[in-house]
């Protein structure tokens, strides 16, 4: 792998942007899920967890 020039760094960034994105939510739910399950917590109900509504697929919120 060669050195990037500004140009082809921001195209290189601008192409794994979404993918780091999900990354990120990816791994923020795990660790909210992990917390979630960790012993002596109080579970709310699935339905009144803000991340189990996600917004619908393509778009960036509700």
């Amino acid at each position: 792998m060669g050195l990037y020039t500004p140009a082809s760094a921001r195209l290189e960034l601008a192409r794994l942007r979404p993918l780091l994105d999900e990354l990120v939510t990816v791994r923020a739910d795990t660790a909210e899920l992990a917390a979630s399950l960790a012993p002596g917590v109080t579970r709310p109900r699935s339905a009144d967890c803000p991340s189990t509504r996600r917004a619908p697929p393509g778009s960036t919120s509700w």
